[in-house]
């Protein structure tokens, strides 16, 4: 109850003297419980006028729905779905101009608002007795024998309320004009009287079914339910036909099915009925569904449909299938229809119903079989409606996803009214991988009043490209709209909930919070259990054990849920178990395995021909040969990807990892030109990088801007490399590389100071693997270029030794060249020498990075031992391929190891004079240098005079 509400639970009394209120111009006759507005007087029933008159006694206030019930209905059994259709008579009998008078709280009630107060009395009211022509009111009709000695607020009554005050949007209904071919039409149906339950409320029920499914074939008709009705209105105002069943009532056992249309003014049309035995019922059904049809689009007269095909006694039990599915209850729907398949396996509408169930409850595979065969048994239809079920039987193969878009695709273009047509398409395009083209599509502004389910729809879908393009809090925020939404609808939305529950778990996981994700992930096993999706909610409970430890890879469940996957054709599934098994085993450390598992999710994403899924293995696979050292099969695999539709985060990794190798052959400016391409191409304009992509791609920018000397550029790139909510290791690789850019300052006591401070945020981080291994490297270099090579050491052994245990030859040969460097810079020569051969035997020979700092390693050997003219050699080739790749400080950094720094004039470009003045004080090999004697030196003039030879 509302805070405040009088404890009484029948409506509140008036007294006996007010015969009429007043609100504004709006005038309420309590003795004939009727509404009277300049435009229109509309009689209401009992229940209905009661709920009027709790909200008039209190106006303002909350009136939550549990109250509604305890005052209105008290000691009624009712669906909750009863208010939010009496909500929306009650709107239309106040009129257009004030059904915003009744305000929805969602997840709460209703809020009546009216502009001004409450008055009883009124001048100009009605004269009690008299209709609006001063003749005295027809008296009311006889009950109908179906409604003999029920109480007068049974939904019999609620039939007559919507005759009265219910609208009609559709032209052609009108008297007297021409039926237009094809118009866009919104129909509500519904279930009055006897049809509401009781023995003989099948024919309505099935009558409903029939119907339904034959407007909803129609492109042009949006068929609402129940929930849809609780809005605030619709416009056009949708069509409203009212089923009924009963006995007809004259003596005999005969009964009778009727449907009534209603006009916008609110004349009903002539009620059309049948009549007939029990046995005649389903014949008489399937004529009244096309004269119904007829009613509602003329322009469908000529087409052709099917045959209903079932009798009574299977008309009977389907009105349980029926009930499931209004419920959505489609563990129920499988259970009623596959039951009444045994006995009527040439029933079309019920292999439907059982294909729609399996297909949301993830058995695609024998969805289609249902499919295939309704297919069949539902013909002749008409063309576009033939289309419809086309598309529909495309939407159910795993296989077909880019032919279900190109269906849908063509639907919307021919209905570009009808936003389902839009949202099936957004759908099929993410299943395609297209996740960029479907944003384009679900971006578009929404219909007014869109149906529940399709706004649900709209926004799982967004949410699920945005996963695809690796925008974490795009798809979190679409989820938890999802969410929230369907909370509020209440129950038979725990699908729904518990796929939004499940993408917000997704997104989580991509942005490393784990925490949030377990939360999630259990949440969404919870609900696909209420649905009835086993098999989902296991999956969702295995995901949660991956989260907590890596061992869960190896539980025997993993093979279980596989093995379903395969059973229900649900290769998409499968792919998503063996990639996340895969990213487990990666995140442990364990990277043959988490190859062993990639390879198998590549070789189902070749077979079943999924186009996403076989670009990300690929990109992870790309991610794998670069730590293989296999740079050759990497460049193979960029020129693969380059001509697939990668986007969004996919299309940044594909940027990071081509810039990463450009970067390795010496070509920086390149490199830089590749990023740039990723940050201005029509992911970045259109939206579609998600913030952690942008930071990486400035991480990588800044890196190479330092590279090339330019300081003041990578201190602006760094500030977004801070960004995009990457969790600490991001965070590390920023204050990495800002350490690194005040060494090249000539900062080293603020470089030293500042990589001091980041050690036990490194400490810190996850578990071993590569992501952190790229940083220890940074790291240890960064402790060599400080003079300070026994930590240096200490974290290249850990990366050897990780690199050894996981096969990952760069890393190997990355952590040896450090070791030769740490070495060299001790004096330890032999040793340098060493590492330096070891690293020799890793590195292809185009790799020019790694190859320039094992040449510098090569000539501080030279000098230490004397050999003069091989470390002039080094230097002078050295130098010339700093100047073409336009690396300012490894130009120094050359001829910092020459006394009197050598600046010849045939030096193309800027010399090292010029170059030092940038401000790049500590591009220097004095570090590497420390350890050779003072004899150990190259003269000015040799390599003054190598460098102009050359």
């Amino acid at each position: 109850m509302t805070a405040g509400a009088p404890s009484a639970t029948q409506v509140p009394a008036w007294p006996e003297e007010a015969t009429c209120l007043r609100v504004e111009d709006l005038v309420i006759d309590l003795r004939y419980r009727r509404v009277k507005g300049p435009e229109a007087a509309t009689e209401l029933p009992n229940r209905m006028f009661d709920l009027l008159l709790v909200f008039l006694a209190r106006p303002h206030v909350l009136h939550t729905r549990t109250a509604l019930f305890e005052e209105v209905w008290r000691g009624t059994v009712v669906e909750d779905a009863n208010l939010s259709q009496s909500i929306w008579m009650l709107r239309k009998a106040l009129g257009p101009t004030r059904r915003h008078w009744i305000r929805t709280v969602p997840g709460s009630g209703y809020v009546f608002e009216p502009p001004g107060p409450v008055l009883a009395g009124g001048a100009d009211t009605a004269t009690p007795g008299r209709d609006d022509a001063g003749q005295a009111p027809a008296a009311p009709a006889p009950p109908h024998p179906e409604s003999a000695g029920r109480p007068r607020w049974l939904p019999a009554t609620l039939a007559i309320f919507v005759l009265a005050c219910a609208t009609l949007g559709v032209a052609a209904w009108q008297k007297g004009r021409d039926p237009a071919p094809i118009q866009p039409v919104t129909v509500a149906l519904l279930e009055v009287g006897t049809a509401a339950g009781g023995e003989h409320a099948w024919p309505a029920r099935l009558l409903h079914a029939w119907l339904g499914w034959k407007l909803r074939q129609l492109p042009e008709a949006v068929v609402l339910g129940e929930h849809d009705l609780a809005g605030d209105g619709w416009a056009p105002d949708p069509a409203v036909v009212l089923l009924t069943s009963g006995p007809a009532g004259d003596g005999n056992t005969d009964l009778f099915v009727r449907a009534q249309l209603v006009n916008g003014t609110g004349a009903a049309r002539p009620p059309m009925e049948l009549r007939g035995s029990r046995m005649q019922m389903p014949e008489m059904v399937d004529q009244l569904s096309k004269m119904v049809v007829d009613a509602i689009a003329p322009g469908r007269s000529t087409s052709a449909w099917p045959a209903l095909g079932i009798d009574a006694d299977g008309a009977q039990a389907y009105a349980d299938v029926v009930a499931a599915r209004h419920a959505r209850d489609w563990p129920g729907v499988v259970a009623g229809a596959q039951r009444l398949l045994q006995e009527h396996p040439g029933f079309g509408l019920v292999r439907l119903d059982l294909a729609q169930a399996q297909a949301r409850l993830g058995e695609a595979a024998i969805a289609q079989e249902q499919m295939a065969q309704a297919r069949r048994l539902l013909a002749p239809l008409p063309e576009d409606a033939a289309r419809m079920m086309d598309a529909r039987e495309l939407a159910l193969s795993p296989h077909k996803a880019p032919q279900a878009a190109a269906a849908y695709a063509e639907l919307a273009e021919a209905h570009p009214r009808h936003s389902r047509f839009r949202l099936h398409q957004a759908r099929h395009l993410v299943r395609s991988g297209e996740a960029r083209a479907a944003l384009e599509i679900l971006g578009d502004p929404a219909r007014d009043h869109e149906p529940l389910e399709t706004r649900i729809g709209r926004l799982l879908t967004d949410a699920r490209a945005r996963m695809l393009l690796g925008d974490a809090e795009g798809a979190r925020a679409s989820a938890r709209e999802a969410a929230r939404m369907t909370q509020l609808a209440g129950r038979g939305w725990e699908l729904e909930l518990a796929e939004s529950l499940m993408l917000l778990a997704r997104s989580s996981l991509l942005r490393r919070d784990d925490d949030a994700a377990l939360v999630m992930l259990e949440q969404s096993a919870r609900q696909f259990d209420l649905a009835g999706s086993t098999a989902r909610a296991l999956t969702m409970r295995f995901h949660a054990d991956l989260v907590r430890s890596p061992e869960a890879a190896d539980d025997p469940v993993f093979e279980s849920l596989l093995e379903v996957a395969r059973r229900t054709g649900d290769r998409d599934a499968e792919i998503e178990l063996q990639h996340a098994v895969a990213h487990r085993h990666y995140r442990a450390g364990q990277h043959r395995r988490y190859r062993e598992r990639l390879d198998q999710a590549a070789a189902i994403a070749n077979e079943s021909g999924n186009r996403f899924w076989r670009h990300q293995v690929e990109l992870d696979l790309l991610d794998e040969d670069i730590l293989l050292g296999d740079l050759h099969s990497a460049h193979k695999r960029i020129q693969r990807l380059q001509g697939a539709p990668t986007a969004g985060g996919g299309a940044a990794r594909l940027a990071l990892a081509q810039a990463y190798l450009l970067e390795q052959r010496g070509r920086t400016a390149q490199a830089l030109a590749t990023l740039d391409q990723a940050e201005r191409g029509p992911d970045a304009g259109g939206g579609f990088l998600p913030p952690a992509s942008l930071a990486e791609l400035a991480c990588a920018r800044a890196r190479l801007l330092l590279r090339q000397g330019r300081l003041g550029e990578a201190g602006d790139a760094l500030v977004g490399c801070r960004g995009g909510g990457r969790g600490p290791l991001a965070q590390l690789e920023a204050g990495l590389l800002d350490a690194r850019r005040m060494q090249l300052s000539g900062r080293p006591r603020a470089a030293t100071l500042r990589l001091s401070s980041l050690a036990a945020e490194a400490n810190s981080t996850d578990p071993d693997g590569p992501e952190r291994f790229w940083l220890r490297l940074d790291q240890a270099d960064l402790y060599n270029r400080a003079g300070m090579p026994e930590q240096a050491q200490a974290l290249l052994r850990g990366v050897r030794e990780g690199a050894e245990r996981t096969g990952h030859s760069w890393l190997l040969a990355l952590a040896e060249t450090g070791l030769a460097e740490a070495a060299a810079a001790q004096g330890a020569w032999e040793a340098a020498g060493r590492h330096a051969a070891s690293a020799r035997r890793l590195v292809p020979g185009d790799t020019r990075s790694l190859s320039r700092r094992l040449d510098l390693v090569e000539t501080v050997l030279a000098l230490a031992g004397g050999r003069v003219e091989e470390a002039v050699g080094h230097l002078a080739r050295l130098d010339a391929e700093s100047h073409l790749s336009g690396d300012a400080p490894a130009i120094l950094e050359v001829h910092s190891l020459a006394p009197g720094g050598a600046d010849p004039g045939s030096c193309p470009g800027r010399g090292p004079a010029d170059i030092a003045e940038d401000g790049l004080g500590g591009a220097s090999l004095e570090w590497l240098a420390a350890s050779l004697p003072d004899s150990a030196t190259v003269p000015a003039h040799a390599l003054q005079d190598e460098l102009a030879r050359r």
